[in-house]
Parts: structure tokens; C-alpha cells; sequence
């Protein structure tokens, strides 16, 4: 095992990117071209559907689960005329097939739990996760937004995490936690263009598979123990203390 601690990373801070609402669904699909093939993009804006894929490719539509607060419905829900309303209702509606969340604009008070799924979410660089309410006066030592377990893969871009308002007294607050399933069992995280502020902890791994952070800012504390790999990229900020079998940090 290696140990790494890490304080105040140098770099500027990289801030989630507002992305462009796409074209009604009835106009045609530019995402996939005249043969059929799949777009390649760089950024958000460049899909109609919103988002480019972690493989650098447009997601197509029916791939994707929309969630809006503003005009979402709270059933029968998911395509981008009718999205859903909460990005808990979204994780109802996933399959192996369509994995791809993305939420637009505005505050969710949400607490989310990913056990064995492998989901992406993506937001608009407008779109903030806050804690729930009734954990404020929580009887109990910690409160965690989204919690990772077993082989759960999620990679999360352009949220912004934001518990200022949740003021202590009160639970320790932790905007993702992450733990074993069985033994040997664990979950993987990726943070892209992602901010977290209020939290006590950003990040609390017990047991993961792999964590990385890109671009990702946080004004608190990330303690990864015993993972079997970490990566840091792209002016990540924060403060830092990982344990992991293999650490690479490549932060210009």
C-alpha cells in the first residue's frame, strides 16, 4: 500500500460548464450521422442530446433519463419532453441500456444510494445537490448524500455539491461515501468538473475499487483508505489523504 496526503493541491479551479438546452426531440437526430455512425465530441454543447459521453461520443436520447425540478412529472417519466422530476425518480428508470442521467438546472434536496449500478450523471453546470432537510436534526453521528456500494460505478460532471446552508450542530456531513459490498466487492467513483462546498468530507472511502478526480474543487477533506486506485487530474483542489495501491496525480 502507498499512503499520500495531499494539502491544498495548486491549480485553478475549474468551474462545472452551463450546457446549451438541446432541440425538441421531433427535429432530427444530429447525433448519429448520415451512416448510422455515432458523433464524436469534445464538449456538451456539440449534442443534441446534451451530453458527450465518457467515451467522447454524443449519448443518443433514448440512452438518457432527463430530470428537471422546473417541468418534470413524478411518474411515467424520463425523456426530454417529459422529464422526471428528481434525480430519485431518474434512478428508478435506468437500465443496463440507459445509464445516462442528466439533470437540468435549479436545487435538489436529495439523498442518493447506488448498490451494484452503474450510472452516469451529468449536469448542466447550473445544477446543485443540497442535503435533505430532515437530516438536519438527524439523531445520528453522519449524513451522507450519495453512497456507493458493492460494485456500484458512477461517474458523476457539472454538479455542484453545496450543504452551506446546512450549518452545524448537527450530523457530520459527507457528500459521497463509499463502501464495500462483499468481501473484495467495491465501487468506483469518478468526480468531473465537479464542486463540493459545506461538507466535512467530499469524499469517504472505505474499500473502493478506483476513485478519480477531474477538475473537481473542494473546500474539504477527501479520506480514501485502502483503494486499489487513484487518479487526480486537471487542477483538482482540495485537501487531501488517500491509501491506495496505486496513486497517479498529474494536476497541472
Amino acid at each position: 500500500m502507498r499512503f499520500l496526503s495531499l494539502i491544498f493541491v495548486i491549480g485553478s479551479c475549474t468551474e462545472p460548464v452551463p450546457v446549451e438546452p438541446g432541440v425538441d426531440s421531433e427535429q432530427e437526430n444530429t447525433d448519429i450521422g448520415e451512416g448510422g455512425e455515432r458523433v464524436v465530441c469534445e464538449t456538451h454543447q456539440e449534442c443534441e442530446s446534451n451530453v458527450c459521453g465518457v467515451d467522447d461520443f454524443c449519448a443518443e436520447e433514448a440512452n438518457i433519463v432527463y430530470v428537471s425540478q422546473a417541468i418534470g412529472a413524478p411518474g411515467g417519466c424520463g425523456t426530454k419532453s417529459l422529464p422526471c422530476e428528481n434525480i430519485s425518480l431518474a434512478r428508478e428508470v435506468i437500465t443496463e441500456n440507459r445509464k445516462i442521467i442528466f439533470v437540468s438546472e435549479r436545487l435538489y434536496n436529495e439523498r442518493l444510494s447506488f448498490d451494484g449500478q452503474d450510472v452516469q450523471i451529468f449536469g448542466d453546470g447550473l445544477v446543485r445537490l443540497g442535503m435533505v432537510e430532515e437530516d438536519r436534526d438527524r439523531d445520528q453521528s453522519t449524513v451522507t448524500q450519495i453512497f456507493l456500494s458493492s460494485d456500484s460505478k458512477v461517474h458523476i460532471e457539472n454538479v455542484i455539491f453545496d450543504a452551506s446552508d446546512f450549518r452545524v450542530p448537527g450530523p457530520l456531513k459527507v457528500a459521497v461515501s463509499l463502501f464495500e459490498g462483499e468481501p473484495g466487492v467495491r465501487p468506483s467513483l469518478t468526480l468531473k468538473n465537479v464542486a463540493i462546498t459545506g461538507y466535512a468530507f467530499g469524499i469517504r472511502a472505505f474499500e473502493a475499487n478506483e476513485v478519480e478526480l477531474v477538475g473537481t474543487s473542494l473546500d474539504t477533506r477527501i479520506n480514501i483508505d485502502n483503494a486499489e486506485e487513484v487518479k487526480v487530474s486537471e487542477s483538482t483542489t482540495g485537501s487531501f489523504s488517500f491509501n491506495a495501491k496505486n496513486i497517479e496525480v498529474s494536476n497541472s
